[in-house]
């Protein structure tokens, strides 16, 4: 019989730092020696038969156990709950889930099964809403770039497309940006402009709505554009509370 540690991780190397850690307890505590660790990158909701943890349970033998740190890292899908229960009953192994307390076995009862679902419809939800704010983060990158011509990145990088910026020369671009933006802030027309949509917002305007009130009088964004979407509408609201206009 072999017991065999699994982990699976993002891109992050903390967190499989993290999964390790919670699997050492567990073991040292209930006395069990790990054989062989295993772990990957992969999204929990691919198929386990494409993941290296379909390689594991195919090398697995009858009473060999699996020990996870949480249900999650197994599998982010019910799809591959089904499949893993059903191998889990055929080849007569144990996969123990530290986090939840749990243990899928042969023999188990129908509540450790139960268990597995709920934590795995629970982290395909999550995976979902992840991937939909991933999503909507993208649109409003992408709605920047088309009315400022791009847009400045979490680590302070002026941005012309999606994806990180490379090349020579980019703290330059980014200096020469920072200088020109924060003149066109200032300038005016941006003061103005912020004025006309405190007045909307008053009435009771949408930012949606505020676009093309905007449009209709002749106001451009900072970098001199047509209104397109809210996005820039709010970089304006927001810039003009920033300074107390």
């Amino acid at each position: 019989m072999k017991t065999y540690a699994y982990y699976r991780h993002s891109t992050d190397k903390q967190d499989e730092r993290q999964q390790l850690n919670t699997i050492k307890t567990y073991t040292e505590a209930n006395n069990i020696t790990v054989n062989e660790v295993c772990g990957e990158s992969e999204h929990g909701d691919v198929d386990y038969t494409k993941r290296e943890l379909g390689s594991l349970i195919e090398r697995c033998n009858e009473g060999d156990i699996i020990i996870a740190s949480e249900a999650s890292r197994l599998s982010r899908s019910m799809d591959v709950s089904f499949s893993l229960i059903r191998l889990v009953k055929e080849k007569n192994i144990f996969i123990h889930i530290v986090s939840e307390g749990f243990i899928l076995s042969r023999d188990g009862n129908e509540m450790q099964y139960l268990q597995m679902f709920i934590s795995a419809s629970a982290a395909e939800k999550e995976l979902k809403h992840n991937r939909s704010r991933t999503k909507s983060a993208l649109m409003i990158r992408k709605a920047l770039i088309d009315e400022n011509g791009g847009f400045v990145s979490k680590s302070g990088n002026w941005c012309t497309k999606l994806g990180n910026p490379t090349g020579k020369g980019l703290d330059k671009a980014r200096d020469t940006y920072a200088k020109t933006r924060a003149e066109r802030q200032c300038s005016d027309r941006i003061r103005m402009t912020y004025a006309f949509l405190v007045e909307l917002r008053a009435s009771g305007l949408k930012l949606n709505e505020c676009v093309e009130r905007l449009n209709k009088a002749g106001f451009k964004t900072i970098t001199g554009l047509k209104f397109k979407h809210k996005a820039s509408v709010s970089q304006i609201i927001a810039l003009g509370k920033k300074k107390g206009w």
